[in-house]
């Protein structure tokens, strides 16, 4: 084989290959929680294909937080620990990152509480 042969193949493989590289980069969606008040732990089911949870900042630093697969997607529980008031307004609480796009992400339950442990209203949506 001549070296303009080579370099074709060399240079094919190299584009199929950048070509899998930009498909494979996993895309990034946040779970925003806003129009809260006293808001002390949640638990939010989130339909999604191929997506791992990532903690947010909405809640601080000392919290509970636990990611659980589902067949659906993931199931998030989280919770400020020790005798403290709830955080209010509006913030980042989730962070996914999915292999298969942001298109198929869903919130499907979200239950919000606050540190009376009692049921709180609040917004629970997906930003892209």
């Amino acid at each position: 084989m001549d070296r303009k042969i080579y370099m074709g193949l060399f240079l094919g493989i190299a584009i199929v290959g950048v070509i899998i590289y930009i498909s494979m980069v996993p895309a990034t969606a946040k779970v925003v929680i806003s129009g809260v008040t006293d808001l002390y732990g949640y638990e939010i089911d989130i339909a999604c294909s191929a997506c791992r949870a990532v903690q947010g900042n909405f809640l601080g630093k000392n919290i509970l937080w636990r990611p659980i697969q589902t067949d659906e997607g993931v199931k998030v529980i989280a919770s400020r620990l020790g005798n403290v008031k709830g955080v209010s307004g509006s913030g980042v609480a989730i962070i996914l990152i999915c292999d298969k796009g942001k298109n198929l992400i869903k919130i499907k339950n979200a239950i919000l509480v606050n540190s009376n442990g009692k049921k709180i209203n609040g917004d629970v949506k997906v930003v892209y």
